[in-house]
């Protein structure tokens, strides 16, 4: 093959993994906006999402500190405002750093 080849299939190559990254991207959001519009609950993965990327066992620490979840057919679930109000309510004081 020519460079001129070789470099055509390289381009082709890295706009097509963009390309199938924006879709990627598209249809996570859009299963995303299913869990979320689902009666406005969230799922677990959502509302770990939603905390800023939390871990799971973070996210079940802050339940047991009184983060209020839902249970719907076995599965537990969140509403945006409960962990809104959450964060808010249970918000830390940063320490000052000493000097």
């Amino acid at each position: 093959m020519s460079l001129k080849e070789d470099l055509l299939k390289e381009i082709l190559a890295v706009d097509n993994a963009a390309v199938l990254r924006k879709i990627q991207g598209v249809l996570a959001g859009k299963h995303e906006e299913n869990v979320n519009n689902n009666n406005g609950f969230m799922s677990v993965e959502a509302a770990q999402e939603f905390l800023g990327g939390i871990s799971r066992g973070h996210l079940w620490n802050l339940r047991r500190q009184g983060l209020k979840f839902h249970k719907v057919g076995g599965r537990v679930v969140f509403l945006p405002d409960e962990l809104r109000n959450w964060v808010f309510n249970n918000r830390k004081e940063q320490k000052k750093a000493r000097e």
